[in-house]
């Protein structure tokens, strides 16, 4: 996951998953279940999700917790699997709309779980960083602001100028 993103309120921003250190057809994923936390009341899911293994069984969402799982192909072997996956790979993407200015930081539930090709075995993880997500208002919105606050002042700069 990208450490921190930056974001106009109403807009969208994707969180990609990655899985590395694949250096083996036993390493191979062949089936994950991901639960990424986040803030429900800065952050909404966008009912977007996509995976490198393109098999999906199950997404949803609560108010702060995103939730996805799939599973490869039943005619996926790990070879098959190895080769679109050596080192490094995108897992899952998770796409947010920001709804209020704030910071909503995003973690990676120590639930996750990655299982190999036929589904028999967990593999060992660990997750890496977490990561945040900031809505800022739109930049036309700063603008818009000032140039109120200038033409709210006008009066006052003309009657200090009249009196002189």
């Amino acid at each position: 996951m990208p450490s921190a993103q930056t974001v106009n309120v109403g807009k969208q921003a994707s969180v990609d998953v990655w899985v590395n250190g694949v250096s083996s057809t036993a390493d191979a994923v062949g089936g994950f279940t991901v639960y990424l936390n986040y803030n429900g009341s800065l952050v909404s899911l966008a009912p977007i999700f996509g995976s490198q293994l393109n098999e999906f069984t199950d997404s949803s969402a609560t108010a702060s917790q995103a939730y996805a799982s799939a599973f490869a192909s039943l005619s996926a072997t790990s070879a098959d699997l190895f080769a679109s996956q050596v080192n490094s790979f995108k897992l899952v993407t998770f796409t947010f709309q920001t709804t209020v200015l704030g910071t909503s930081h995003l973690t990676l539930d120590g639930a996750s779980s990655l299982s190999n090709a036929d589904g028999s075995a967990s593999l060992d993880f660990t997750i890496g960083r977490d990561a945040t997500l900031t809505a800022v208002p739109e930049p036309s919105t700063c603008v818009a602001g000032l140039v109120t606050a200038l033409l709210a002042a006008m009066p006052a700069v003309r009657r200090r100028f009249a009196r002189r």
